[in-house]
């Protein structure tokens, strides 16, 4: 430095290192946290008690099977952290987010309300998802 200057001299990485280091811990901080979001939202899917499997064959699938289908996922696409909660059921969406009234064959209609699930298990755990960033970025 010249005379009669002061400042801090920093030596950077590159940034492209940087940002690949942050979104390894991204991925890191998220995979200790999704189990503990996708426990909540097992527990917090509705289930029919009168729905049973019979030797493994029903006319439709019962809710139990929605909630034993929930699963996360936490990839990195692009250079992008991508992570988030699903089912594998074909139904889930139908309980999240409810039905509109529509008519069935028998001239019957039908109106599923909303039951959601996925997204308050997530709003439950927005403390423990951002501690687990946290502790991974320092």
């Amino acid at each position: 430095m010249p005379r009669g200057t002061w400042g801090v001299e920093l030596r950077l990485r590159p940034l492209g290192e940087v940002r690949r280091e942050v979104t390894l811990g991204v991925q890191k901080g998220l995979a200790e946290a999704l189990p503990k979001v996708v426990a909540d939202a097992k527990a917090l899917c509705p289930v029919d008690p009168k729905s049973r499997h019979v030797a493994g064959k029903t006319k439709f699938r019962p809710p139990m099977h929605t909630r034993d289908s929930i699963r996360s996922f936490n990839r990195i696409m692009d250079g992008r952290n991508v992570a988030g909660l699903l089912t594998t059921s074909g139904r889930g969406a139908w309980i999240e987010l409810g039905t509109r009234a529509h008519k069935l064959p028998n001239g019957g209609t039908v109106q599923a309300p909303a039951q959601p699930f996925l997204r308050p298990a997530l709003d439950m755990n927005r403390g423990t998802i951002l501690g687990a960033l946290e502790g991974i970025l320092r």
